[in-house]
């Protein structure tokens, strides 16, 4: 399956834990499609807005209480030069996923290099730092693992490892095998073939999808 694929079958069943509230869980299809790398090509074709929290929805999005996803490659004016969005050894970058003003996941093109090979990066302002996670499935296979938890993209911010804990503590236990983990997620709706792709893609993190009560 593709990661369009896998990403939605993950949203769509990680939004029926009963648990959780779901604030969102909207696709779309790009307005205007910026020139991309062919690694993040899926955002020529989809946007995605997830948001979930443990606590009933207020204001616009969750606040350190929950998940938040935005993927878009048309949330502002394209590709920016230093001069527009200055981040050391970067020549330019793209927005594609909105979190909060004060963190945002870029396709960024390094100086010297091709567009071709822009990968993603993660910029909180709180800190002012950008933190390189690769290609877009790498960035969103560890969003996924994280349950794109409240700042999942910064390994020094814990507010990400709460949630997660707390996810996992009314999960599945770990250490399932491969057919248990499949059984359990076709029993809340998932396609064999959904099953299987979920589960090579994040292995034992996939019980995040898998309510203890499954």
């Amino acid at each position: 399956m593709e990661l369009q694929e896998r990403l939605a079958a993950y949203v769509r069943l990680f939004g029926q834990r009963p648990d959780l509230h779901l604030w969102r869980s909207e696709w779309g299809t790009p307005a205007s499609i910026p020139e991309l790398p062919e690694s993040a090509g899926f955002l020529s074709r989809a946007t995605l807005r997830f948001a979930w929290s443990f606590e009933p929805p207020y204001g616009e999005k969750p606040q350190g209480d929950g998940g938040h996803l935005f993927l878009s490659a048309c949330h502002d004016r394209g590709w920016e030069g230093p001069d527009g969005r200055w981040l050391a050894g970067a020549s330019s970058s793209l927005l594609v996923d909105m979190m909060v003003e004060e963190g945002i996941g870029l396709l960024v093109v390094d100086e010297g290099h091709e567009l071709a090979q822009g990968q993603m990066a993660f910029y909180d302002a709180n800190d002012d730092r950008l933190i390189r996670l690769g290609s877009l499935e790498q960035y969103l296979t560890l969003g996924a693992r994280r349950g794109f938890a409240w700042y999942w993209q910064n390994d020094e911010n814990f507010q990400w490892l709460d949630l997660v804990a707390r996810l996992h503590a009314s999960s599945l236990g770990s250490g399932s095998t491969e057919e248990a983990l499949v059984s359990a997620l076709t029993s809340r709706g998932a396609s064999e073939l959904e099953a299987r792709a979920l589960v090579a893609w994040l292995g034992d993190d996939v019980r995040i999808l898998i309510p203890r009560e499954s």
